[in-house]
């Protein structure tokens, strides 16, 4: 019985503001950290809008309507540890890492940067230019500009430039950025009655105001530049996170795309020898799961063949997809679920694994904006009972939606 009450009282615990504000705790008392992460929801939001996000997450710690830029630096000095914000793939996430006695300036920082972002036209533009210069380095990995450029293309990704005013961002923040879009995830050394206790008097009155109608200019696009490097991309879809079709369709994915083993390296790589590098990309959105299957190589004069061989190969998977292939990519799924280091793209979904407890407090709060924090504890086992049949039926499914680019 001890045993029991032990493993019920470290269990995490939601509380619920009026304003239906989540905020799940997971107490661990020999903790010297506490995490505190807020993510809300974009997974709906349009490409243009994707693009005024990052830009705005990368202007969020320059100043708040509370605090200038020199006294909210102070405040991030005095937490110390990480605060970081970011375009976290289909969530804005804010994340506050720091030690438990910290605790109390975390949480102010935290409400300051959801509930009260300035965005200075000043601070927008020097946010634009981090963003350009980041995704300029991003560009030593030849496949990410490609990858990016199909995800706007396919309307599940970031796509610009954009010129950002103050009002817009002020009003698209406020728009996702809200009670009933968020969940907040705490992690470490602070106990739930101390969580609450705090809390209260920032987050849960936090209000739940209808943003100013707003629209965000599109952008100038100019014609794709032409690299050194070739991409060839073939996107799928599969169903929300929140269908019980959602574990068969990441194992297909896994078997297609993840790893060394998986049958686009076994074929690109090691059979044809077109490509060292593969790879696969998810988006998720609030009414479907997109992945994109992608290798790349250095420019030849013509590479329609390629792109053709990767469709045929994802029209004849179901037929193809082994038992061998989908026990290798349910092990590798779940172990990357549990103590994965993260990838290429930053904190993103099945990215990384729940070692650190930053890592822990993102999928807590994650799940929690997808049905129920619960499921973040059952769904290496969702993974685990996955069948070859269940598989093959993701795989035929797919099939009838492929969109293909090379560039």
């Amino acid at each position: 019985m001890s045993g029991v009450l032990a493993a019920i009282a470290v269990a995490p615990q939601l509380i619920t503001f009026g304003n239906g504000l989540p905020v799940i705790v997971d107490y661990d008392p020999d903790s010297p950290f506490v995490t505190l992460v807020s993510l809300s929801r974009c997974d709906d939001q349009s490409p243009d809008r994707l693009l005024a996000l990052e830009i705005a997450c990368r202007a969020i710690m320059r100043e708040t309507q509370t605090f200038s830029t020199q006294r909210l630096q102070y405040l991030s000095w005095l937490v110390g540890g990480r605060v970081e914000a970011e375009l976290a793939g289909d969530t804005v996430r804010i994340e506050i890492t720091t030690a438990p006695s910290h605790f109390s300036l975390a949480a102010t920082l935290l409400s300051e940067l959801t509930q009260r972002a300035s965005f200075s036209q000043e601070a927008l533009a020097e946010a634009s230019k981090d963003l350009q210069k980041d995704l300029e380095r991003r560009e030593l990995m030849p496949w990410y500009p490609s990858v990016r450029e199909f995800r706007g293309d396919l309307g599940v990704g970031p796509r610009g430039p954009i010129s950002m005013r103050t009002d817009v961002t002020r009003a698209l923040w406020q728009h996702v950025v809200r009670p009933d879009r968020t969940a907040i995830a705490i992690v470490g050394g602070v106990p739930p009655s101390d969580v609450e206790r705090r809390l209260t008097s920032s987050f849960g009155l936090w209000e739940l105001d209808p943003a100013p109608g707003f629209r965000i200019p599109r952008g100038q696009f100019g014609p794709n530049p032409v690299r050194r490097h070739a991409t060839v991309m073939a996107s799928v879809e599969g169903p929300p996170v929140t269908s019980d079709r959602f574990a068969a369709w990441l194992v297909y994915c896994g078997a297609i795309g993840w790893g060394a083993g998986s049958k686009m390296h076994r074929m690109i790589r090691n059979e044809l020898g077109w490509a060292y590098q593969t790879g696969s990309s998810l988006s998720i959105r609030h009414d479907k799961s997109h992945a994109i299957f992608h290798f790349t190589f250095v420019r030849a004069p013509s590479f329609g063949e390629r792109e053709e061989t990767l469709k045929e190969m994802l029209v004849a998977a179901e037929q193809s997809i082994s038992e061998t292939d989908v026990d290798r990519a349910k092990s590798l799924l779940i172990g990357q679920y549990l103590v994965g280091s993260g990838g290429p793209e930053g904190t993103v979904p099945f990215g990384q694994g729940h070692v650190a407890v930053w890592d822990r407090a993102f999928w807590l709060a994650w799940w929690q904006l997808r049905g129920g924090f619960e499921r973040d504890s059952s769904f290496k086992e969702e993974l685990a009972n996955v069948a070859h049949e269940d598989v093959k039926r993701e795989a035929r499914l797919a099939a009838a939606t492929i969109k293909s680019k090379a560039h």
